[in-house]
């Protein structure tokens, strides 16, 4: 064996060189590819974050326009409680909130009241049930709410 060795000894030379070089380039190509990886998950998670950014910046201004307008009589108190609340939703912190009952509030008393499409196919007779259950809850909830949206603009000021 060791005759066949000292023989074929440059064969065995060359062939296991060939064989680093061929696991070298193969590790090499494999840390560009970890890189490359590494690279877009960096890329799509700044992407993210600036979306994130976007929808949040999105949602505050929300907040805002509906909050102003309803309190200077521009939109309906009903119709600015349920996308308020929908759009409060996305700060878990005003969850708790005590300034934020009156939104709670209101919003359980009209939130199985029925909206565009689902209005749309009540008789005369049911609409105005929910019409007046709708300004009753309303008119429940006009000081209270109020001062809920006068907190969410206040708040949301804050965060500019």
């Amino acid at each position: 064996m060791l005759e066949y060795i000292k023989i074929n000894q440059n064969i065995i030379f060359v062939v296991s060189t060939l064989l680093v070089l061929g696991l070298s380039i193969y590790l090499g190509y494999l840390i560009y590819l970890l890189k490359l990886q590494s690279k877009q998950k960096a890329l799509t998670e700044k992407l993210k974050l600036e979306e994130d950014s976007k929808r949040e910046k999105f949602v505050r201004e929300s907040i805002l326009i509906i909050s102003k307008a309803t309190l200077q009589g521009q939109c309906e108190t009903s119709e600015a409680c349920v996308r308020l609340k929908n759009l409060v939703s996305f700060y878990p912190e005003l969850n708790s909130v005590a300034e934020l009952v009156a939104l709670n509030s209101f919003y359980n008393d009209i939130k199985d009241l029925a909206y565009l499409n689902e209005r749309a196919k009540l008789s005369k007779q049911e609409k105005f049930n929910q019409d007046k259950k709708r300004f009753a809850a309303e008119d429940a909830h006009s000081e209270a709410f109020s001062n809920s949206l006068n907190y969410l603009v206040s708040y949301f000021e804050k965060m500019h």
